[in-house]
């Protein structure tokens, strides 16, 4: 049986025309800094643009906590990298998060009944 994969979908308010004015202020701040990557492409709507958010491996805030009280832990790193897809289809942007990345996106910005609205226009 093949492998399903869901994915969270974003609609972008109709007023919001540009890839650019989507995101939170540290969102923003990352992407002004040059600490993201951005991909554009042609294979996804009419454009579409990859903005992803890498991150430096650091040690959990935990771990300190735990090196309090047990001995010879290894010395663990994470690396919470994360990503949106913005697309353009029709006259309306969509936003397809991943990892932590809706914490990016500007809540401001998106239809937030959007997904109740399609559930029950299913059914």
């Amino acid at each position: 049986m093949p492998k399903t994969k869901t994915f969270a979908l974003y609609l972008v308010k109709n007023d919001v025309k540009s890839f650019d004015d989507l995101f939170t202020e540290t969102a923003n701040d990352r992407l002004k800094r040059g600490d993201a990557i951005v991909k554009d492409s042609t294979d996804l709507g009419k454009t579409a643009r990859a903005f992803i958010f890498d991150n430096i491996p650091q040690s959990p805030k935990w771990l300190a906590d735990l090196n309090d009280v047990f001995t010879g832990l290894p010395n663990i790193k994470n690396k919470s990298s994360s990503a949106i897809v913005a697309f353009e289809h029709g006259s309306r942007i969509f936003l397809i998060p991943f990892a932590h990345g809706w914490q990016y996106i500007d809540n401001t910005k998106i239809e937030m009944d959007f997904g109740l609205r399609v559930v029950i226009a299913e059914r």
